[in-house]
Formats: structure tokens, sequence, C-alpha cells
């Protein structure tokens, strides 16, 4: 119960944050969950790496997590959701952002896309991620 009080609590500070603030906040508690998930191998990724890379201004409703099929009978903490995949995204799609691994940017709007994130975020996206070194 717990970590479902402090992901509503995170979503309402993200949600009234100052800009320069509310990157940082969502980082940490991202890498947080990253962390909590060390004997599964998860990919930071959807609207979640969309709001790591500042992307969009998008406000993930959980923590969005790409882990390998076999994994799927796991169960993810509150505030963490699972996205399984039976090829997960290899090396070239994938980069370390904020400390965690994370889907590349390209990979990223796919996947938001795919799952269904508002059309006008993926418009923010396209022309910020031109924006990120490679």
């Amino acid at each position: 119960m717990r970590d479902s009080a402090t992901f509503h609590d995170l979503t309402e500070s993200l949600a009234t944050a100052e800009p320069e603030v509310r990157p940082r906040v969502f980082d940490a508690f991202v890498v947080a969950a990253w962390l909590g998930l060390a004997n599964v191998p998860a990919i930071v990724s959807h609207e979640s790496a969309l709001e790591l890379y500042e992307l969009s201004d998008v406000i993930p409703n959980a923590v969005h997590m790409t882990v390998p099929r076999e994994k799927r009978g796991q169960r993810p903490r509150s505030g963490v959701r699972f996205h399984t995949l039976e090829h997960p995204p290899g090396p070239s799609e994938t980069r370390r952002v904020s400390g965690v691994v994370a889907t590349n940017p390209d990979r990223t709007i796919v996947d938001s896309l795919e799952a269904g994130t508002q059309l006008e975020q993926i418009e923010l996206a396209v022309p910020a991620k031109h924006s990120i070194a490679a």
C-alpha cells in the first residue's frame, strides 16, 4: 500500500513541480524502480524513457520497463508496469541515461506510439530527439 501512495504522491508532485525540478525527481524514482529489479534484465522504456530523455512533457502513470517474455510471471512492484517482448531491445537499441539502461530515443518513440501514447506527445518527441547527442 505504501508503494502506491508513494507513486501517487510522485505523480502529483511531477504535475506541479517547476520544470527544472521535474526531471530530477522522476529520474530518481526511475532509478530506484530499476535498481529494485536487479534480478530482472529490465530496460526503462515507453513513456518513462520519453521523460528521462526529456523528449516530451508526458507524465507517465507508472515506470515503464521492458522485460524478456520469460519474465512475464514476475510481478512488478506498485508503480511499475512491465512490457514483455519475446526479443527485448538489443545493445544497438539501448543506452545508459541517468544511470539506468533505457531504450534509445528512436526505439522509445516507436514503443510509445505503439503503446498508445497521445499523438501530441509523440509530435513533441520527434523533433526533440535530434537535440540528443548520439
